[in-house]
């Protein structure tokens, strides 16, 4: 019998968790809940005979983090599974170095799926691992369909066509390498299920990491992978701290075109500059401050600014005052979706000088006015 706690500071999850599955029927029993860290580790200091610890990322008192932390301290043998909101999406990025196995969003928390990730836990303590998961066999055979080793697939041959390939990259690799170089497997997991959150609304086929710096996502034709794309943006800069950049294909109608179109998009994924990486992180840090402009972050570079708006517009494919621009509407979609501002004070918080420049600039890349975002 494999031992469960809880430990969440809100009852009706703990509640939850308890009828979620039949936990009895699966070799589990839940001996016991906990309402924040401190009470878990006095439970666990009691009761040794625990395996699985259900942990919530933020509670009072301790949080899940600092529980984690501590119980690595104490060298006590437990499996940790991280409950994450997506509003703390973030901290899942701490848990797998506080020692988490795994992690759910909450939003996930459905029937079968939180008792395939308890069952993979029980296997690692039982020893009886007995090969990929189904999403670990469809990411390998994609891997090889792409790379021209397979020819038709098994795992994958229900995607329908035709279909969109979309290609995603941090736009600063180096940077995740040494970051992310050993748990390359947090990130990825991190990305690829903040991919899922922003997709959950379209007709997506599948959302795959190829390793730390690549992810693909198959999406049907009819989908508006624009404002899809854009919502992934602006939440992998908020919740991983990370800037990605993405190409999308025409419509592909074979898995043939799909390998052949990724190689052409790989090809074309052209190096980026340390000093393009410092113009788009200056852009990120200082939006806001309607005086930056072209000169202003070229002297923040310590470049002539002809040669920064020549460079960037050759390794990002647009131009650095329009690269502005969208930053500063997507950080407006965000005030507008999530705070009560007026659409002049939307405005003036990301940088436009005035009303009406901002509102056609919204409309030039969103395609919808400030108000349709009330």
């Amino acid at each position: 019998m494999t031992n469960l706690l809880i430990v969440d500071d809100e009852p009706l999850v703990r509640i939850a968790l308890r009828s979620l599955e039949h936990w009895a029927q699966e070799g589990m029993e839940i001996i016991g809940e906990a309402s924040n860290g401190l009470e878990a580790l006095d439970f666990l200091s009691s009761h040794p005979e625990t395996d699985i610890v259900i942990v919530d990322v933020d509670m009072p008192l301790m949080n899940g983090l600092e529980f984690a932390e501590r119980v690595q301290e104490l060298d006590i043998r437990v499996h940790m599974l991280f409950l994450s909101s997506f509003d703390s999406f973030f901290y899942a990025r701490r848990a797998f170095k506080a020692g988490a196995q795994d992690y759910i969003l909450k939003t996930e928390m459905d029937q079968g799926r939180l008792l395939s990730l308890i069952k993979r836990m029980q296997d690692s303590i039982d020893g009886g691992y007995t090969g990929p998961s189904k999403d670990e066999q469809r990411r390998l055979e994609l891997i090889s369909l792409l790379s021209g080793n397979l020819q038709q697939p098994t795992m994958l041959a229900s995607t329908p066509f035709p279909l969109v390939l979309v290609v995603l990259r941090p736009v600063d690799e180096t940077q995740v390498n040494k970051r992310y170089a050993e748990e390359p497997e947090s990130i990825m997991r991190l990305t690829i299920d903040l991919l899922r959150q922003c997709c959950t609304t379209s007709s997506v086929y599948g959302v795959f990491a190829l390793s730390i710096n690549r992810y693909l996502v198959l999406l049907d034709t009819d989908v508006d992978h624009k404002a899809l794309m854009g919502d992934f943006l602006r939440s992998s800069t908020m919740y991983l701290d990370l800037m990605f950049e993405y190409r999308v294909s025409a419509a592909l109608s074979c898995w043939e075109e799909v390998q052949k179109e990724y190689q052409t998009i790989e090809n074309n994924f052209a190096p980026v500059s340390r000093m393009v990486l410092r113009a788009r992180r200056f852009i990120q840090e200082h939006y806001a401050d309607a005086s930056v402009d072209l000169p202003t972050i070229a002297k923040a570079v310590q470049v002539s600014k002809n040669h920064l708006s020549s460079e960037f517009s050759k390794e990002t494919g647009q131009s650095l005052s329009n690269y502005l621009s969208c930053v500063r509407v997507e950080r407006a979609i965000q005030l507008l979706e999530q705070t009560n501002l007026l659409t002049y004070e939307v405005a003036e918080a990301v940088g436009f000088k005035n009303t009406e420049t901002f509102a056609r600039m919204f409309k030039k890349i969103t395609g919808k006015t400030p108000r349709n975002y009330h």
